[in-house]
């Protein structure tokens, strides 16, 4: 199922996301559009890269 995402900022939050991302990920669900502020778009810029390299192989 593809799903879109916001993250919210906020330095210790931004950590929590990357949990968040990776549990969102293994329970069967893709990300479609993300975007964010502060902190949650440092994480969302890391998974569009982190995607983007996967693809690209």
């Amino acid at each position: 199922m593809k799903v879109d995402a916001v993250f919210e900022g906020g330095g210790v939050k931004g950590i929590g996301l990357v949990g968040a991302v990776s549990d969102i990920e293994k329970s069967g669900y893709e990300f479609e559009n993300l975007t964010g502020t502060s902190a949650g778009a440092i994480v969302a810029g890391a998974i569009c890269e982190i995607w983007k390299r996967v693809l690209s192989e």
